[in-house]
């Protein structure tokens, strides 16, 4: 939305502000910005991702655009300014225009004279140099308008203002009276009046009067000469001598945002040219010239592109051909480049040479910070927490503050900060902070860092609670294990990877036929142990609840066991549950109990499967198979072989193996443990289907297993590649073969060990049939390459990867 605002109006010669200022109902993102001024069909003044484009005699305050205030300011307003000026605000996808009328008005200058003639006396009221046009000239006598008086025509001056006169002619009787003259304007604020007192009488005065009207005749006209002379040599100075004015520019450069200067010269001839001189601190200097000389851009020097420069011719309205012109000056400031450089502008008119210089007071780096906060575990149970701030200047603006949020907070360690110097000239902070583990077990618990600069507009901060850990409560399958005494059922679920220690579980039991769930405690049913944690060697804890249970005794007494688990880090409880507890017949010798087949749920393409399928109450000569159905649809059936009798087969091919056979608590009875081991393949087992079989006293039973996922890791065979494009940037490649799913994370780095800068990437991928192929490719600047030490970093990550891995590659690398 552009706000209303009051039309402007502005005395010649003076500055005035153009105003437009927009709201967008949320912060100014100078990324979706776009400010555009026109007048006359003409391009005033332009703002957008790009950089700024500005006509003479226009200033902006970059600043005031964060403010939603897109005004201009005009300095040195002339006649043809008055006009309809527009204001486009573009934002986004949106865009919103307003019309802007600036008035301009000259006030006009009054004399009053006598004209004395021969034959006759005049009163003359001149009027000069006002604007608008329309205005009203009175002679008055004795407080009443005289209407004899005479009218001139307009004149127009070169300034584009009007002159204007009334004169009347007087009698012998108005001689000795007091006569006015009286101007109205819209410039002023109330008539101007000047008053003439006539004191004509006899012959002699008349001659005196006489006398007196030739000397001051003359001196008018000598007045005159002197004016026609001083024009004539002005014009002639100013043909051969031009004005420069000084370089405008920000006097405190930002290290990677467009920076432009601009610089003005007026009354040059049209063959004016212009060129812009950057001095580096060890005096080497560059010149760049205006844009346009012809040079296809592909044949310009990779720096010249880097270095814009652009030139504007406004033609002034004398008939001398002058004109004026402004140029800019653009690129992106670099510390470790412009640290200690100057900058100047030349303009050559006329065969004439002038030159200015501009020197900025700073340059200034933004520290970048490195998403996220690094989150470890300490031997000594506490958190280690590492915020890192790159690539800022000067190292001694910068200061990173740690807090919570608690009232009183926590005893712990000062904060460490250490500063790394690079090689440009820029510096990376690594500030660690340590704070006690128990602390996390509050999930409303926070961690504040906070960071300012010289180069930044106010501070930056981030949080980290126990909710950012990485470290959340994973569960196994509950498998269902048999207690040999008193016919009862363990139920255990493994849990690990969780910190800090602050853990709750809770049994919930579901009848079959039903979904409601009712709470299990401990009583003379059921025993619940409570889960002892322990400390793995990565510093998280580990631990398993059990449950035990009578076996039931008939079918309306199965039930569905679930174990419910929460932690601080969980947004919701996770749960595991054991599938209906089937009834165990105790009467019936002859029957034998089959459990859901067990294994990992997510297999990865390459990696060795292993299945357990267990059976009670079986007679020794039981016999199991495994059924599996690969994808094309090839069945196979592998029968179990004892450990003694288990044959090697190749490393795709499955293995069947008996890997128990203990007596059960039935006599006669056994109860046994079979495996299934195989190679994982998405060309094999991608949707498959896997049952074991069980076949006792002429019975059979089969478990059917179903895997949660199946992946294949991205396969990194040949390094980075550099390409060379026309445009002078170094085209970077990456392939990476048969994965499978398609989700794929890219992540490129460029810069000087160990910091890297992140850069911007584009991928590509293709399906092969069953996996998927990527190429992704990354463009940087030709010139960064000259740094035998730049390094190029590629990172992925597949969605089944439990961490990133990288390739990098460097001019200093062999068979680059």
């Amino acid at each position: 939305k552009i706000e209303d605002e009051e039309p402007p109006t502005v005395t010649l010669g003076s500055d005035v502000i153009l105003p437009c200022t927009f709201s967008v109902g949320q912060p100014v993102s100078l990324q979706y910005l776009a400010i555009l001024w026109t007048f006359q069909n003409k391009m005033l003044f332009r703002l957008d991702n790009k950089g700024k484009q500005l006509s003479p005699r226009v200033t902006f305050s970059d600043a005031d655009a964060m403010k939603g205030i897109a005004s201009v300011q005009l300095h040195n307003v002339s006649v043809m300014d008055a006009g309809v000026y527009m204001c486009k605000i573009i934002y986004g996808p949106e865009k919103k225009e307003k019309d802007i009328t600036l008035k301009v008005q000259s006030l006009p200058t009054v004399e009053l004279l006598e004209r004395v003639t021969n034959e006759q006396s005049m009163i003359v009221c001149s009027v000069s140099r006002f604007y608008p046009k329309n205005i009203t000239v009175t002679i008055i006598q004795e407080g009443k308008d005289v209407t004899s008086s005479t009218l001139s025509s307009y004149q127009q001056n070169p300034d584009g203002t009007f002159n204007l006169s009334r004169t009347l002619t007087l009698e012998d009787a108005m001689k000795q009276i007091s006569m006015s003259c009286r101007v109205q304007h819209e410039s002023l604020a109330e008539p101007i009046k000047k008053d003439l007192l006539l004191l004509h009488g006899g012959a002699d005065e008349s001659n005196n009067a006489v006398v007196f009207g030739v000397v001051g005749a003359c001196a008018v006209l000598l007045v005159i000469v002197i004016g026609i002379v001083y024009c004539k040599y002005s014009r002639k100075k100013g043909l051969e001598k031009f004005t420069m004015g000084d370089i405008q520019g920000p006097p405190v450069w930002i290290d990677g945002e467009k920076l432009t200067l601009y610089c003005t010269a007026s009354s040059c001839p049209q063959d004016a040219k212009v060129s812009w001189m950057l001095k580096a601190q060890d005096g080497t200097m560059s010149e760049f010239s205006e844009a346009g000389t012809g040079e296809a851009e592909e044949e310009q020097p990779l720096i010249s592109r880097e270095y814009i420069v652009s030139k504007e011719k406004t033609t002034r309205p004398q008939k001398n051909g002058l004109c004026d012109y402004s140029s800019t000056f653009c690129f992106i400031p670099s510390a470790s480049r412009h640290l200690g450089s100057s900058v100047s502008c030349k303009f050559v008119c006329g065969g004439k040479t002038q030159e200015k210089a501009f020197q900025f007071k700073a340059i200034q780096a933004k520290p970048r910070f490195i998403e996220p906060i690094s989150i470890s575990l300490c031997d000594s149970g506490n958190v280690q927490l590492l915020a890192t701030l790159e690539r800022f200047y000067p190292k001694e603006g910068i200061k990173v503050t740690w807090r919570c949020n608690k009232e009183k907070p926590p005893e712990t360690n000062a904060p460490m900060d250490e500063l790394i110097t690079h090689p440009d000239n820029t510096f990376t902070v690594r500030s660690k902070y340590e704070i006690p583990g128990d602390q996390f077990k509050d999930p409303d618990f926070k961690v504040c860092v906070s960071w300012n600069h010289d180069s930044m507009e106010k501070a930056e901060s981030r949080e980290v609670s126990v909710k950012d850990f990485p470290w959340c409560p994973t569960m196994d399958d509950i498998p269902l294990q048999s207690e040999r005494e008193n016919n009862k059922l363990r139920l255990s679920c493994n849990i690990s990877n969780y910190f800090p220690d602050a853990l709750t579980v809770s049994w919930f039991g579901k009848k079959k036929g039903s979904q409601e769930l009712f709470p299990v405690t401990g009583s003379d049913i059921y025993v619940i142990q409570k889960p002892q944690s322990e400390r793995g060697t990565n510093y998280t804890y580990k631990c398993k609840a059990c449950l035990v249970l009578p076996l039931p005794e008939s079918t309306e007494q199965e039930m569905e066991y679930i174990c419910r688990v929460g932690h601080p880090s969980l947004k919701e409880p996770i749960q595991g549950g054991t599938g209906p507890v089937q009834r165990y017949d105790l009467g019936e010798k002859q029957s034998f109990i089959v459990h859901d087949i067990q294994g990992p749920q997510r297999w990865q393409e390459g990696e060795k499967v292993t299945l357990y399928g267990t059976a009670l109450y079986c007679k020794k000569d039981v016999q199991v198979t495994w059924i599996v159905t690969e994808r094309d649809g090839t069945i196979r059936e592998i029968p179990d072989v004892t450990k003694d009798t288990e044959e090697k087969l190749g490393a795709n091919d499955y293995v069947a193996c008996r890997e128990r056979s203990d007596d059960s608590d039935r006599e006669g009875l056994i109860d046994i443990t079979t495996s299934l081991s195989f190679t994982a393949s998405v060309s094999r087992h991608k949707s498959m289907s896997l049952n074991c079989k069980f076949v006792c006293d002429g019975k059979s039973s089969e478990k059917l297993f179903q895997y949660k996922d199946l992946c294949a890791k991205p396969k990194h065979l040949k390094p980075i590649e550099f390409s060379l494009l026309e445009n002078g940037e170094v085209l970077c490649s990456l392939s990476l073969q048969q994965f499978y799913p398609k989700t794929m994370q890219i992540s490129w780095g460029a810069g000087v060990p160990p910091s890297y800068d992140k850069m911007e990437s584009a991928e590509e991928v293709t399906d092969s049939g069953l996996t998927y192929d990527l190429l992704s490719k990354c463009r940087i600047p030709g010139r960064l390459l000259r740094d035998p030490d730049f390094t190029v970093r590629a990172s992925w990550k597949h969605e089944f990867m439990s961490d990133w891995e990288s390739t990098q590659l460097s001019l200093r690398d062999p068979d680059k």
